[in-house]
């Protein structure tokens, strides 16, 4: 079951930043990396199994999925068929 996608305002500032950081050193491979990223949201939300409870955060249901070297952060709301994009971290991040 296809759940309906949001993306928090962090998200996207999240995904534009790393883009950013990115395209300083190579623009295309950011555009690439970010194109990955929207899709890795996309298959989760297509796929909401694959991502990970993160019990931490309870009672809001968030869970996080990797796509590629990126840990992207879920909030889900099953009552309402949606799952919202609530962050994005480069694995290599210091947070």
């Amino acid at each position: 079951m296809a759940l309906n996608i949001t993306w928090s305002q962090e998200a996207l500032d999240d995904l534009k930043r790393l883009h950013d950081f990115i395209a300083l050193n190579n623009p295309s491979v950011a555009a690439q990396s970010t194109i990955e990223l929207i899709d890795g949201a996309d298959f989760v939300a297509n796929n909401p199994g694959l991502a990970v409870a993160l019990p931490q955060f309870a009672p809001a249901d968030i869970r996080r999925a990797f796509v590629s070297r990126y840990e992207i952060r879920f909030e889900f709301d099953l009552s309402r068929n949606e799952i919202g994009v609530v962050r994005i971290f480069s694995q290599r991040e210091d947070r």
